[in-house]
């Protein structure tokens, strides 16, 4: 097995076990030559074979799912002292300076310790913090004794580290100019920023603070090498300091930038997501955001139903393609293979199996019944939506109505609520819990979830008339789901990953999709959905229109712990024009070039 600088002896063994483990993972029974099943002992109260392949899979799963829920556990705890620096590679930067620093104390290392002594040498990951707090604050006094006039502050001015008031202002990149842009945080004087660098100095010589500092990849040609900084959880002064400065232009004088530690995957932890088949639906649910769908003969139902399902799934951490069927390798090259240009889905083989038990094709059609019937006809599995509506009369417990695996809740408006201007999904779900005084509720756990919304109500005249009141449907919404036989149940929190809008009346009306996508408020444009319509490709949004609103005739829900939602890549095609670059790009070059070598305060271990 080929080793990686970035794994520790932990990660490579863990990789190696599950790469190890992951052909099992894709058998659907064990496969033994004949002459070994017979010779094997019968045991007639044993499993079969093909049962102890199937619960050494979910074993298996079950393992990889724990290992990745640690890890992202692990990834969010790191957000809390734990910095990325992104060190530039110029001469005069502190990279080259930190290399030498560690050479130096591997050579004093290497030298026999005086037994007289009993001083211990400094970890390497403190002393090379110790020489990043001092050469910042030598640059920092380095700075300060400047007059308007020298070429230092001139540079560190003309490039934005540092305004003419003498402040450091806080920067942050943009996707949308491809650039650092100033952010409206309050700046830092540099006096202040001297009192900064005095503190961090003084805290850096506490060897217990630093747990790690090292390269996140080995030293190549890039221009930038991000280094992982993580300090003890005890050291609050310290998280205190950084969190204060991270994004701050006063790194630019040390040739790198500092920022908080994200909450993505470990490279460990993504090589395990692929062994165990979890990351089956990344580059499907890429595609099916870039998928434009054609509409020839009104069959806009038909694309919301196949967009908001095929979404749902695509939501789940742990999808694979075995859950959408036989046909699910259809289904994923209409996702991978059709990009360029619109495709109509009566096209693909399976669907028109589908179409041909469906009844008055070419007319207006309901995009739940349809959702329905393609989930049962093309026998998905990994989502039942069976439920009962029971009673409790005694001691007893009589179930009144149910549904089945495949068919999605009905969700009415209470008479009461036509009174206001707008319904929550929340209170609609628990009105339909406790409809009649008795008890709905799902009868097995799911990780997803389908509703429809009934939009039809009664006038006061006693006509039926369309109901345009919005459903409110953010955040969490509790779901019910009975807890064994009698009529106790548990609510369990989901979220709205899809959604389906029918425009117009039920003979002349338009069906639209929103599908959720990981929120993105500093991007230009912001997002949280993808907007969807026939012929054209999804547009991120960042609110719902109004019109959506109230027109939501259906909810795919997902559960909270198993939801996996899409992050748009920065290179999504964007519509609008993008903005000028006003100042020009930071650069370390001019900058670090004005601090000669030589003249950088050394840092001695104490």
């Amino acid at each position: 097995m080929e080793t990686n600088a970035e794994y520790t002896a932990e990660d490579t063994e863990m990789l190696e076990t599950f790469r190890q483990m992951g052909p099992l993972l894709a058998q659907e029974r064990y496969s033994r030559p004949d002459a070994a099943r017979e010779n094997k002992k019968h045991k007639p109260n044993g499993a079969s074979p093909a049962e102890q392949g199937g619960d050494t899979m979910q074993l298996l799963r079950a393992m990889g799912q724990l290992l990745l829920r640690v890890d992202a556990e692990q990834q969010a705890l790191k957000r809390q002292d734990s910095w990325i620096c992104f060190m530039q590679t110029e001469p005069q930067a502190l990279l080259p300076s930190l290399i030498q620093k560690a050479a130096e104390w591997r050579q004093q290392k290497n030298v026999k310790e005086d037994p007289t002594t009993d001083t211990q040498p400094l970890p390497l990951r403190c002393h090379l913090t110790q020489h990043l707090g001092e050469t910042l604050l030598h640059r920092l006094h380095r700075l300060a004794d400047c007059k308007e006039t020298d070429q230092l502050k001139v540079v560190a001015i003309k490039h934005g580290l540092l305004t003419p008031d003498n402040t450091f202002p806080f920067q942050k990149w943009s996707h949308h100019t491809q650039g650092l842009r100033t952010t409206s945080q309050a700046p830092i004087t540099l006096q202040r920023m001297i009192k900064y660098g005095e503190q961090l100095q003084d805290i850096l010589r506490d060897p217990q603070v630093t747990i790690r500092f090292h390269s996140m990849k080995p030293m190549a040609e890039d221009k930038i090498i991000p280094w992982l900084w993580q300090i003890s959880m005890r050291a609050d002064d310290l998280q205190v300091l950084l969190t204060t400065l991270q994004g701050s232009t006063v790194w630019g004088l040390l040739g790198m930038s500092l920022k908080p530690h994200s909450l993505g995957q470990s490279r460990p932890a993504q090589h395990l997501q692929e062994l165990l088949g979890k990351g089956q639906g990344k580059h499907s649910k890429k595609g099916l955001a870039a998928l434009r769908l054609a509409n020839t003969s009104n069959g806009c139902f038909l694309n919301a139903s196949f967009l908001s399902t095929l979404w749902a799934y695509l939501s789940v951490d742990l999808f694979s393609l075995e859950q959408w069927g036989p046909h699910s390798t259809q289904l994923a090259n209409i996702l991978l293979k059709h990009e360029a240009e619109p495709i109509d889905l009566c096209s693909i083989p399976c669907f028109s199996l589908l179409l041909d038990q469906w009844q008055d094709f070419g007319r207006q059609g309901d995009p739940v019944e349809f959702l329905a019937h393609m989930m049962r006809g093309l026998q998905f599995t990994g989502v039942n939506l069976s439920w009962e509506k029971r009673v409790q009369v005694g001691v007893q417990t009589h179930t009144v109505d149910e549904g089945d695996a495949f068919m999605p809740i009905l969700l009415q408006f209470d008479p009461a609520m036509l009174q206001d201007n707008h319904v929550t999904l929340r209170q609609m779900i628990r009105d339909w819990s406790s409809q009649d005084g008795m008890v709905a509720a799902f009868t097995n756990s799911t990780a997803l979830v389908c509703c429809q919304i009934d939009r039809h109500v009664r006038s006061g005249k006693g006509a039926i008339t369309k109901c345009d009141i919005p459903v409110n449907f953010h955040w969490g919404v509790e779901i019910p789901f009975f807890d064994g036989e009698g009529v106790q149940i548990n609510w369990q929190t989901y979220k709205v990953v899809a959604a389906v809008a029918h425009l117009g009346t039920d003979n002349a009306g338009h069906c639209r999709t929103m599908l959720k996508i990981q929120m993105n408020a500093t991007a230009s444009p912001p997002h949280m959905f993808l907007l969807t319509d026939d012929w054209e490709r999804p547009e991120p949004i960042w609110k719902e229109p109004s019109w959506f609103h109230r027109s939501i005739t259906c909810f795919w829900l997902c559960d909270c712990d198993r939801m996996d939602l899409m992050h748009l890549p920065e290179d999504w095609p964007i519509t609008q024009p993008r903005a000028t670059l006003t100042t020009p790009p930071v650069s370390a070059a001019d900058l670090l070039k004005l601090f000669v070598p030589g003249t950088e305060v050394e840092a001695t271990p104490e």
